[in-house]
């Protein structure tokens, strides 16, 4: 009998080894974090156009500027601490306390006192406390779901691993502890994911860029209009309010805030389509997305177990295999609301059975409601289960197993063998069934399982999703590559992808042995002809994320076990299932599948490639409209001319075209046709060398025509009249820069973006007749 350690035993190791905590501590506080938001390059300059707003007394902007600013900050401070919150949901799954044998009794202890070589008592419904091996088990049955993601319970045997965490399902044992703490499993996962920081979005490290770009530029720029100014002869005060209101409004302040709503209007159409997001950058990550890690079970199938195909020996021994399949059975069914469906409760394979013998239209199940039945239960070392009913063996068990226990010929047992193997390379979990009559009481199990006759065999598999083969269509039409990465055998994982048309050969699958024999190199070269890795540890998916990083690709992965974290976190987007999958997976995660499907994942992929166009669009807007704003009245300025617009008038134009048309481009509709692109570059510039050109042409374009008109104007009306009309068609040419790049959207009814345009040209057509706002702005006509 096991005695367990004594007290100095336990107090040693305690000193060596440290308790049994998975604790990692922050590296800032939540103060530091906050404020670790704001020392950006684009924030100071933006600090510094406030700050002149307001020596211009223009407060509107001012604190327009200072509210992105904190907005901002707090976003960026939101996403940052909720992805901490992965190494608190660890805890959750750790267990309070445990039962251990010490000194040669049982006493519960904290689970945190638990030391390698403790005697860990288990016993059904028990949380194990730490990782260890198994010194003795009864039928002991492990749910490692937050581990895998497997939702099928695990039978241990001795000497086989537990890990801390998972749940004791079924039967009892004793674990003899080999880790704890941060040497567990749970514990390297909680100490990586401290240690991981995350890569920024694609778009926001362009943004960035380019936001310091344009506002070097417009501070330059409204600088040399200064001395250009004042070498024409004009004079220095009305020149420093012109330039500090001209880099004001050249300054893409309204960048930041028009990014954040996009996410915003993104993430509320994703959550419709059971998409939760959590960090609303990987929107937009997503749309650049160019290989997706997917999952199989749950993901990609329906994660139900189903009989697809049958084989007879006898055609008469359908009804013995229908009895076969009842009896013995721990599942049941329940009719769901239309009749038609049923819902299976209890043991999948079993639910699975039950519901195929319903279906083959036989009276039989009315018949077994007899007491006198006699149960064995599923034996893991003969792989069978066993019955006997009014004198009638009934068995089930793997196809290999109940041949051998058949009363057949050599040439029978090669037909039925050729027959069950073609089912198993179709990738199904094939049964076999055998029975016999039995007058003799008592019998033991191996005398009952012996002389059968075999009846035949049922294939069983976890279909795919209906709409899955439609969504590998649409990844595969978007340029997207997408892999299943699952813990099932090849012959499975090749035939539900042939199924779903991920695939056409046999090569295109690697299975985990294989792959650990692969250096990084040779993983590198064969992943973008590699469609299936079968039989594949969590840790093997993080390497994989890995490698592909590593080659420059923007990775998507979805998961849902606590080891599928890592690979969660460590991809550019990590998607979370959303029905059973672990918190620490949804909290290491981007976004949440509530439906675990991977149609939804493409959908997803399509709303990202959306915004990131409507962000698009709204950026060149603004950068054309802020270049002809600043064109004319440099140039005027270079040129000699009379300031074509006043300090007010260019914060007017500022506040009017910044603001509405931008965030109405921003929030454009669907467009179904992104999904038949391929997926953009990362490493290019938002905006790239065609679209600086087009941008340049455009606003370079209109500051040509205004200033062309002001020095027509200029010889027949006062300069009050003629900037008065420049005033007036430069929100005009704006608003048809707004109505030619989002022409789309208005052709699909994009309401708020014809509502911003009607309501913009008839404001400013009230500014300018009304004599209140002709004495603000100094307006004439």
């Amino acid at each position: 009998m096991q005695q367990g350690l004594t007290h100095q035993e336990v107090q040693e190791r305690l000193q060596k080894f440290g308790e049994n905590s998975i604790a990692t501590k922050s590296s800032f506080s939540l103060t530091e974090l906050f404020l670790s938001q704001f020392p950006t390059t684009i924030n100071i300059i933006l600090l510094g156009a406030g700050i002149a707003s307001l020596f211009i007394k223009d407060s509107i902007d001012a604190f327009f500027i200072f509210a992105v600013i904190l907005v901002n900050g707090c976003f960026g401070f939101f996403q940052e601490y909720r992805a901490q919150q992965a190494l608190e949901k660890l805890k959750e799954y750790t267990a309070p306390d445990a039962l251990v044998m010490r000194e040669g009794k049982e006493m519960v202890i904290l689970a945190e006192q638990v030391v390698p070589d403790d005697i860990v008592i288990l016993e059904e419904g028990d949380r194990v406390p730490a990782d260890g091996i198994l010194l003795e088990g009864a039928e002991l049955e492990v749910d490692e779901s937050i581990l895998t993601g497997e939702s099928l319970a695990v039978i241990k045997k001795k000497d086989e691993a537990v890990m801390l965490g998972t749940l004791i399902l079924q039967g009892n044992g004793l674990l003899k502890v080999t880790q704890t703490g941060l040497r567990t499993k749970f514990g390297q996962i909680a100490a990586t994911l401290s240690k991981m920081k995350e890569d920024k979005a694609p778009l926001q490290r362009n943004l960035d860029q380019l936001g310091k770009m344009l506002s070097y530029a417009a501070i330059i720029i409204g600088l040399l209009i200064i001395p250009i100014g004042i070498y024409t002869g004009q004079e220095l005060i009305p020149l420093i309010l012109v330039s500090a209101s001209i880099a004001i409004a050249a300054i893409p302040e309204g960048l930041p805030a028009v990014v954040t709503i996009a996410f915003a209007v993104g993430t509320n159409r994703m959550a419709k389509n059971n998409a939760i997001v959590r960090k609303m950058n990987s929107i937009e990550t997503l749309g650049s997305v160019q290989v997706i890690l997917s999952d199989k079970t749950g993901t990609i199938t329906q994660n139900i177990m189903r009989v697809k195909k049958s084989w007879l020996k006898e055609k008469n021994a359908l009804s013995k295999l229908v009895a076969a399949c009842l009896l013995g059975n721990t599942a049941s069914l329940i009719e769901k609301g239309d009749g038609k469906d049923f819902e299976i409760v209890g043991d999948e394979t079993d639910g699975a059975l039950l519901l195929w013998a319903k279906e083959q239209h036989t009276k039989f199940e009315t018949t077994i409601e007899d007491n006198d039945i006699e149960e064995h239960v599923f034996d893991p070392d003969t792989r069978t289960v066993t019955t006997v009913w009014k004198k009638s063996v009934f068995v089930r068990g793997a196809p290999e197993v109940i041949l051998e226990k058949s009363k057949l010929s050599e040439k029978e047992k090669e037909t039925i063998k050729k027959e069950y193997e073609l089912l198993a390379k179709e990738g199904l979990r094939v049964i076999a069934f055998g029975t016999k009559q039995t007058h003799k009481n008592n019998q033991s199990r191996v005398q009952l399982e012996s002389d059968l006759t075999f009846l035949g065999v049922v294939g069983l598999y976890d279909p795919p999703r209906p709409e899955v083969a439609e969504a590998v269509r649409k990844a595969h039409s978007a340029g997207i590559q997408a892999i299943m990465v699952t813990g099932d055998n090849e012959v499975t994982a090749l035939s539900l992808a042939k199924e779903i048309g991920l695939i056409t050969n046999e090569e295109d699958v690697i299975t985990g042995e294989e792959l650990e024999k692969m250096t990084d190199e040779e993983i590198g070269k064969i992943i973008f002809n590699t469609r299936v890795f079968a039989r594949i540890q969590p840790e093997q998916k993080l390497r994989l994320v890995t490698v592909l990083k590593s080659l420059g690709i923007i990775v998507g992965v979805t998961g849902d076990g606590v080891n599928d974290s890592l690979a969660l976190k460590r991809a550019d987007v990590g998607v979370a299932m959303g029905d059973g999958g672990t918190d620490v997976a949804k909290e290491a995660a981007d976004i949440v599948l509530t439906d675990n499907n991977f149609a939804t994942l493409i959908k997803a992929i399509e709303e990202g490639r959306i915004i990131y166009k409507n962000i698009l669009n709204a950026t060149m807007y603004l950068v054309a409209g802020n270049l002809a704003e600043i064109s004319l009245v440099f140039f005027a300025t270079l040129f000699h001319m009379p300031l074509p617009l006043l300090p007010t008038q260019i914060l007017w134009i500022n506040l009017i075209t910044d603001s509405l048309p931008a965030l109405a481009l921003a929030t454009g509709s669907k467009d179904s046709s992104v999904l038949s692109k391929n997926p953009r570059d990362p490493n290019v510039s938002i905006l790239n060398r065609d679209r600086i050109l087009l941008v340049a042409l455009i606003g370079f374009a209109m500051a040509t025509v205004l200033l062309g008109i002001f020095t027509f104007l200029l010889d027949l009306v006062p300069q009050a009249v003629a900037r008065t009309v420049i005033f007036d068609l430069l929100i005009y040419f704006q608003l048809g820069t707004v109505v030619a790049i989002g022409w789309h959207s208005i052709k699909r009814g994009h309401r708020f973006l014809i509502f911003t345009v009607i309501l913009i040209t008839i404001l400013q057509l009230i500014v300018t007749f009304t004599p209140l706002f002709q004495h603000i702005l100094r307006l004439q006509i």
